[in-house]
């Protein structure tokens, strides 16, 4: 007979099964069909979710690990195995599947705090690509790639509800009300709302 978890219990969690959960997931959503390559998909995901967990960029992770893919070599099957032929709308659905499908339950049950983040990405790239935006200097530089996140607490954790990219075209008017519409498509019904500097800046 299975003992039932009194109020205050807590369950264990290893690194080793959060990091599989989330190849797991990742390979639901970017499956890269490799067969007879010298690395196997699992290792491919493991590197870049490395990369991803300790904020640290791909080349440095490359280089700091053993056994892994060149950074070269993982570039090239991130944009002929993974991405092939995705666009950038079809490559953010996939990920907010992502995000929905890890979501915790009985998240609507109940009004939420929510709050609506801008992240802006250095770009020190000096060719033109049609997604960088422009904005105010920061980190020597003033182009990003930019994007826009909601997210909730829940038991004091940061529980990320969707997000969007944030192209040059797009007013902060129009990422508010897409972010907006996608957290209550979730069924989440919205208690107060918190916007980031950026957003209350142009506002």
């Amino acid at each position: 007979m299975t003992t039932p978890l009194l109020k205050n219990d807590t369950i264990e969690i290893t690194s080793e099964q959060v990091r599989n959960n989330a190849i797991g997931v990742v390979m639901k959503q970017f499956d890269m069909q490799i067969n007879g390559y010298k690395y196997t998909q699992n290792e491919i995901w493991d590197t870049l979710l490395y990369a991803s967990a300790s904020n640290k960029s791909i080349n440095y992770t490359c280089m700091k690990l053993e056994n892994v893919p060149s950074c070269s070599l993982l570039y090239t099957y991130m944009k002929d195995k993974a991405l092939k032929d995705l666009s950038l709308v079809e490559i953010e659905k996939r990920c907010n599947d992502m995000i929905i499908s890890t979501l915790p339950p009985r998240l609507n049950e109940h009004p939420q705090k929510v709050a609506i983040d801008l992240v802006l990405i250095p770009f020190y790239g000096d060719e033109d690509t049609e997604d960088i935006r422009r904005s105010q200097a920061k980190k020597s530089t003033t182009k990003f790639f930019c994007y826009a996140s909601a997210y909730l607490i829940r038991k004091n954790k940061r529980v990320t509800l969707c997000f969007t990219f944030v192209r040059p075209s797009d007013t902060l008017f129009e990422v508010l009300v897409k972010v907006l519409t996608m957290v209550l498509a979730l069924g989440i019904q919205i208690k107060r709302l918190y916007l980031d500097r950026e957003f209350a800046r142009h506002i």
